[in-house]
């Protein structure tokens, strides 16, 4: 699936190139519009799709970091009216309760912004992404990380979560699945391996009375 929304992604940029061919004022955002929502999908789906990837190259690791940094680039094309309208901030209000963006936090934000101002005359595309509550956008932000993470790997470096755990004195652990389907922990630091407990089907946990099984 993730195959033919980049195909969309590319065909609806080449339909923007021989549009301006032609007439050289043509409006870039109805284009741009088709292009960022396919390019997202395409994203998301891949990065989805890569979990269970073993390795990667470099220079599939540089084509895709490549990829999520032109959707960026367009984006800032956008005011924040064409933004929200193409990516409706999620209806969370609970962030006072858990401490978390939502949909208060990011209309505040927008709010702080010229509705009709382009995006990047304003503000740096990757901060507007980190601060925007909306599930794609959310899904856009892990692959840009994904990619980001390939090319430290890739450099020898440590990846964004690793170096924030040494920085702060925190273990980091990698959970793995063996042959019969049963998950463990094991410590990047010593290699101790250690099972991961699951709760027996046959358990069922008492919530607000109901019962989840």
């Amino acid at each position: 699936m993730y195959d033919l929304y980049f195909k969309a992604y590319k065909n609806e940029i080449n339909n923007y190139l021989k549009e301006k061919a032609i007439n050289p004022n043509v409006d870039i955002i109805p284009f741009l519009k088709k292009i960022v929502t396919y390019g997202i999908k395409h994203t998301n789906l891949r990065y989805r799709h890569n979990q269970n990837r073993k390795y990667i190259t470099r220079e599939l690791a540089e084509s895709e970091f490549e990829c999520v940094d032109i959707i960026q680039s367009f984006i800032g094309y956008f005011t924040p009216r064409e933004f929200m309208s193409l990516f409706p901030i999620s209806k969370d209000y609970n962030g006072h309760k858990y401490q978390a963006k939502d949909y208060f936090y990011t209309k505040d934000y927008m709010n702080k912004l010229e509705k009709d101002k382009p995006l990047r005359d304003q503000v740096e595309v990757i901060e507007l992404l980190w601060v925007y509550v909306n599930d794609e956008i959310f899904d856009f932000n892990m692959a840009i990380l994904d990619c980001m993470d390939n090319l430290r790997k890739l450099d020898g470096e440590l990846s964004l979560a690793e170096e924030f755990f040494q920085e702060n004195g925190l273990k980091m652990h990698t959970l793995y699945t063996d042959e019969k389907g049963k998950k463990f922990l094991v410590d990047n630091e010593t290699g101790k391996s250690t099972p991961v407990k699951t709760r027996p089907a046959y358990l069922k946990i008492k919530m607000g009375g109901k019962v989840n099984e």
